[in-house]
């Protein structure tokens, strides 16, 4: 027996069925397939960013995985946004930016390469 339905069914023909019951301690097993999950990469992407603010050796402490790829995923991406902030602070030092043009909200450029990578990816 798989639905209600078919239960339903049975119980009104009088005949005799096995039925299993499955128990879900943490609810039904999600069947969308992980490429199709978007909040996967929104996760993924947010450990990167809180990664690339630490030091790279914390990494081991920080993030833990039992797929050694998603693992190097991360570390990755969290390499690529430190790079590119490293490179955007070089260019802020090194600039003769005026203090309105400090004070505004543009992203320096690398940075926001780097997010625009990240987010074809989700596209």
């Amino acid at each position: 027996v798989d639905s209600i339905a078919t239960a339903e069914r049975l119980l009104s023909q009088s005949a005799f069925a096995e039925v299993t019951l499955e128990k879900h301690q943490y609810g039904l097993p999600n069947v969308v397939p992980c490429s199709d999950r978007g909040w996967i990469y929104l996760e993924r992407f947010i450990t990167m960013v809180v990664v690339a603010m630490l030091k790279e050796d914390d990494f081991d402490d920080t993030v833990s995985a039992n797929n050694v790829e998603l693992l190097q995923e991360i570390f990755d991406g969290a390499q690529f946004l430190r790079q590119a902030a490293q490179q955007d602070a070089l260019y802020q030092r090194s600039s003769t930016m005026s203090a309105q043009s400090a004070c505004t909200s543009q992203v320096p450029s690398a940075v926001r390469r780097a997010f625009s990578e990240f987010e074809d990816c989700l596209k």
